[in-house]
């Protein structure tokens, strides 16, 4: 049973008087603000913080010599009573569009960077004859060419110094891992930093054009970069295929219409023109020593 002078800790009681007063006050005043500014939201949040404290006090339920003290706890009880009359205001936007989020190194930050759509890209357009060949560097390190068309018969020097260009350049990218991505219709191959290597949206005249019905098959598969005898290949490592080739300028026959010395003409490989030992240079079959197509065992 309560004593006259205790305090229950109930609301209902007088016990919290003081916090119920306050209560009603700022009620009322945020009632009062939100008629005043036209809101009709609003939030009243009570806050109590209990703090017990351990102390002692005199005990004289025990008699005898000197003054008995016996433990006990102290309670504290402090309230905060808060509003706020909500005005809420919303905007919202969207960044999108024809974007690829991709790692650029020189700023050692992810970017958005416009996706190839075969309007620009490596080393593409032709050239009248004999016009000079202009070389500068796009953003990430790569050089965007063009290169002289040459007639048949020759090759002339500045050519040779394009494909000395073109050929140095793909050996940048020598046991780096690619892929093949399609965007838009456009089938490009490249490498885990997103630079172009090759594309299906350059001209033909481009030493790096690959036909689109050339990648396609490989979309998504990891590619490989190697240097073979007098030749760079790239080639597919699902498929064990080579999808591309460039041979050393410094190492082709003379007449430009030839095949290089491994019998391959630059460029991207015919669909399913594989190799059954990539990097070899040559190609799963033996010629025949009869010029009319005859076998050995025919002839005897």
């Amino acid at each position: 049973m309560c004593k006259a002078n205790d305090l229950p800790i109930s609301l209902k009681s007088n016990t919290f008087n003081a916090l119920c007063t306050d209560f009603d006050q700022v009620t009322r005043a945020t009632l009062q603000g939100m008629s005043d500014t036209g809101q009709d939201t609003a939030e009243i949040n009570v806050k109590v913080k209990i703090t017990l404290t351990p102390d002692s006090a005199p005990d004289y339920t025990v008699k005898g010599i000197g003054q008995q003290t016996r433990s006990i706890t102290k309670p504290k009880f402090d309230h905060t009573v808060t509003a706020v009359i909500q005005r809420k205001e919303k905007k919202t936007g969207t960044l999108s569009g024809n974007y690829e989020l991709v790692w650029d190194r020189e700023s050692c930050c992810f970017v958005m960077r416009p996706i190839d759509d075969g309007q620009s890209s490596l080393f593409d357009g032709e050239q009248p004859a004999g016009e000079q060949t202009e070389l500068r560097a796009l953003p990430g390190g790569v050089i965007d060419a063009e290169f002289t068309e040459v007639a048949a018969g020759g090759q002339d020097a500045d050519d040779l110094d394009q494909r000395r260009e073109a050929f140095n350049w793909l050996k940048n990218f020598i046991d780096a891992d690619m892929t093949v991505m399609e965007a838009m219709g456009n089938y490009t191959v490249r490498d885990k930093g997103g630079k172009v290597i090759l594309s299906s949206g350059t001209g033909t005249g481009s030493p790096f054009y690959a036909a689109a019905e050339t990648l396609e098959p490989h979309v998504g598969h990891p590619l490989t970069c190697t240097e073979g005898p007098d030749s760079i290949v790239i080639m597919c490592e699902d498929c064990d295929t080579v999808i591309f080739r460039m041979g050393d300028p410094d190492a082709v026959k003379d007449d430009p219409q030839e095949p290089d010395a491994e019998g391959h003409e630059d460029g991207a490989e015919e669909p399913g023109n594989g190799l059954d030992h990539p990097g070899d240079g040559e190609y799963p079959y033996e010629e025949s020593s009869d010029p009319y197509g005859g076998s050995e065992a025919e002839e005897a």
